[in-house]
């Protein structure tokens, strides 16, 4: 079994790939590593808080395509690319899979529980996705905030967040369960 930071760093290393499939420049690609190692811990850290997971699925797109959109202040391709393959982690394809071949075998039920439950995911991916787009237009803003945010408080922000899962799951305690207790 690998460490959490492992895998989130892996899916944060793929994603940086399909940026750069998808012909992302380096900024995009960094803005999509970003974005997914960020949204990727949130996830981890609200699932295990146990938040629904739609919503789960919803502020964790909200979140990776808000981080991509930073894009907006190199160029607005780098935008367009990181937003597309920043949320890409999220798509439930192998759920649509398997749910269509347990409705052709006959397993009609659960087939349709998958398909049903791939679609609310598809949709809270989908809100997610047109809220960040639905924000003002960002090249307006992006003028107004180079003047405000400090970027050394962006980049410990960043970090903080980042690590914020990490650092509150080691300070859980774990007792060794007493299995010779005497009655």
């Amino acid at each position: 079994r690998y460490s959490h930071r492992a895998v989130s760093l892996m899916a944060s290393l793929a994603r940086f790939g399909f940026c750069y499939l998808f012909c992302g420049n380096i900024w995009a690609m960094l803005l999509v590593f970003i974005s997914t190692l960020v949204s990727f811990n949130l996830k981890s850290f609200l699932t295990k808080k146990s938040v629904n997971n739609h919503l789960v699925i919803l502020i964790t797109s909200l979140v990776a395509s808000l981080i991509a959109t930073c894009g907006v202040f190199v160029d607005g391709q780098t935008a367009q690319v990181a937003v597309t393959t920043s949320v890409l982690y999220l798509v439930p394809g192998v759920v649509f899979i398997s749910g269509l071949i347990d409705t052709l075998e006959g397993y009609v039920v659960i087939g349709f529980s998958r398909i049903v439950n791939a679609a609310m995911h598809t949709i809270a991916l989908a809100l997610g996705l047109f809220i960040t787009i639905a924000e003002p237009d960002l090249t307006v803003l992006a003028g107004q905030v180079k003047d405000v945010i400090d970027p050394d408080l962006l980049v410990i922000a960043v970090g903080v967040g980042v690590d914020l899962p990490h650092s509150q799951a080691s300070t859980v305690r774990h007792e060794t369960p007493k299995i010779f207790a005497k009655a």
